[in-house]
């Protein structure tokens, strides 16, 4: 059983972040788990703070707070040394000694100097860029796409892709044939092709607009909230366009179950767990081929790099009636579920020597 010192880029919530499932699905270790700092310590807003006794999420993990970011300057030394000695404090009540220091942002490198540890892991969350010295300093470096471990097995050979999950048993849902029809969906023609998630600004709505001007009898809807920087201009005001913004993630299978086609739209530099989840659902997937993970996935996904082949890749996923391409989406879904993904990290860990 190894301890663990993990400093997340999110706090433990209802809506699990990526360290969160990671460590969750790490239950032969013993984990601190510490949120990330808040800016300032005078937020107005009675939050879980430093000073406050440590919560017990799930049994081995307890979660705990950091004080507000030492600030740049000549105060940061200060703040810094407050970090280390809260860190430590904790350390010591509950016996922990050398533990693996779990990070995830370069700005936490310095800890590496101030803490007793036994190895270092760095998830790489962000771009590779300004990560170099945190990888160089770091045991084992977690990468999430292809172009961050291109950059940072440059300064460390320990580094392995470990892509963003799927939510398979929650996304896997949208298979069942019980689910209620949802309210939203009422009078929403068919054939429907629905999105799922954050619109972001790399998002190629032109190419849904193109669709949606071509076939007026095919309805595009829209689940989630929109990104405050993502222009919505081409497809607002379009009749067979639907935004459903208010619909909980937990609640979004019912929806997709109605999905005749999946709509996977995120440009390079995206991360992939969208595709995963909508792998696990089974159902037909149209994407444009610049997300990097989608071109792994050819032979289940159509794959459409202009406006002209987006329709006609929509058309041939409509009329998709393929049972092996639903079992092998399935199977890919499985295949990069959270569960196998923590899986992945611990097999490459222990080859490591780091548990």
């Amino acid at each position: 059983m190894k301890q663990i010192v993990c400093l997340a880029d999110t706090p433990w919530s209802d809506v699990p972040g990526r360290e969160q499932r990671l460590m969750s699905l790490l239950p032969k270790h013993r984990i601190l788990y510490f949120d990330p700092p808040p800016a300032s310590e005078h937020t107005g807003v009675k939050a879980f703070t430093y000073r406050d006794e440590g919560r017990q999420p799930m049994k081995g993990v307890t979660q705990l707070a950091l004080p507000p970011s030492p600030a740049p300057g000549f105060m940061q030394r200060f703040g810094r040394r407050k970090t280390a000695r809260v860190i430590r404090n904790r350390m010591d009540e509950v016996a922990f000694s050398s533990p693996v220091l779990w990070l995830t942002d370069p700005s936490q490198s310095w800890l590496i100097g101030e803490l007793d540890h036994s190895a270092v892991v760095f998830d790489c969350i962000g771009p590779a860029d300004g990560a170099l010295d945190l990888a160089r300093s770091s045991t084992v470096v977690f990468c999430r796409s292809a172009a961050q471990r291109g950059a940072l097995s440059q300064v460390n050979p320990n580094t392995f892709l470990l892509q963003d999950g799927a939510l398979f048993e929650l996304f896997h849902q949208a298979a069942r044939e019980d689910l209620p029809f949802p309210d939203g969906l009422f009078n929403v023609q068919g054939p429907i092709l629905g999105l799922a998630g954050r619109l972001s600004p790399s998002s190629e709505l032109g190419f849904v607009e193109a669709a949606a001007k071509a076939h007026p009898e095919w309805s595009f809807v829209f689940l989630g909230p929109k990104s405050g920087n993502a222009d919505l201009s081409p497809v607002e005001g379009l009749k067979n366009v639907r935004f459903l913004e208010q619909i909980a993630f937990t609640v979004s299978p019912v929806y997709i179950r109605q999905f005749n086609v999946c709509l996977y739209l995120s440009g390079s530099g995206e991360y992939p767990a969208t595709l995963f989840d909508l792998l696990s659902t089974g159902k037909p997937i149209v994407s444009t081929p610049q997300a990097e993970p989608a071109l792994q996935y050819a032979d289940v996904v159509q794959l459409a790099g202009t406006k002209e082949e987006f329709i006609e890749c929509c058309r041939r996923a409509i009329a998709e009636h393929d049972a092996w391409r639903v079992k092998q989406r399935l199977a890919y879904g499985r295949a990069a579920s959270w569960e196998a993904r923590a899986l992945e990290a611990e097999r490459f860990l222990q080859e490591k020597g780091v548990f």
